[in-house]
């Protein structure tokens, strides 16, 4: 886009934008009246370039007016399709419509307050993962005699070893290297990082706990800059 047909944007093309978007396209989802013009904005601007490469005669009113019109429709500079769910098209067509997980439910009183994210959203582990464990553990354990299980269920349940020593009629010290040779066997069927696997959170719920912050932080931010 040649400088002089830049102006002409930002001079007369984005006023018209402007002032013609907060009243007459409507909003779909979570869009607001800034963004909207901004995507007409988008538009005029493609159309402008377009008009400019093939040589045609440039008129800010028509421009806007036709960006405009476009941003009425659902289209926007991201996409025009009507098949797309999330697009603001579809949902102006009325073939979807978006609603806000924090959307309270139509329920009874003893659910009052209750809302999507709590009808879809699951803390628990995924139960294909707590089944291979089972299989993993009981694989471990056929291969342990008495001694070596109940020092895993002690330790388990968080019991002192010491007791197991008289019991088996071994040292203490005894009693800690079979406890530490049944970890390098855990090791060598499930790998070094066994324990720090454990211990980490699912990948989908860090990435989720993350956008969440991160959008925390940003109306906290917006939030102190409005005051």
């Amino acid at each position: 886009m040649s400088p002089a047909t830049a102006r002409m944007l930002i001079e007369q093309v984005l006023p018209r934008i402007k002032s013609a978007v907060p009243n007459s396209v409507k909003r779909v989802g979570c869009e607001d009246v800034d963004e909207l013009i901004q995507d007409t904005a988008a538009q005029a601007a493609y159309a402008l370039e377009s008009c400019e490469n093939r040589g045609v005669p440039i008129y800010p009113a028509s421009v806007a007016y036709y960006a405009v019109q476009r941003a009425k429709s659902g289209r926007r500079s991201y996409g025009a399709t009507r098949t797309d769910a999330m697009c603001p098209a579809c949902q102006l067509d009325g073939n979807s419509t978006l609603a806000s997980m924090d959307e309270h439910l139509p329920c009874d009183d003893e659910d009052a307050g209750a809302t999507l994210h709590d009808v879809l959203s699951n803390d628990t582990e995924d139960p294909s993962q707590i089944a291979g464990r089972e299989l993993d553990w009981e694989s471990l354990l056929a291969d342990l005699d008495d001694r070596e299980l109940a020092i895993v269920e002690a330790t388990a349940n968080g019991d002192k070893l010491d007791r197991l020593a008289s019991r088996f009629h071994i040292s203490a010290p005894r009693i800690t290297q079979i406890k530490q040779a049944i970890g390098k066997q855990v090791k060598a069927r499930w790998g070094s990082t066994v324990l720090a696997d454990i211990a980490r959170s699912p990948r989908w719920s860090s990435s989720l706990m993350a956008t969440w912050q991160r959008e925390l932080c940003r109306h906290a931010r917006s939030k102190a800059s409005a005051w």
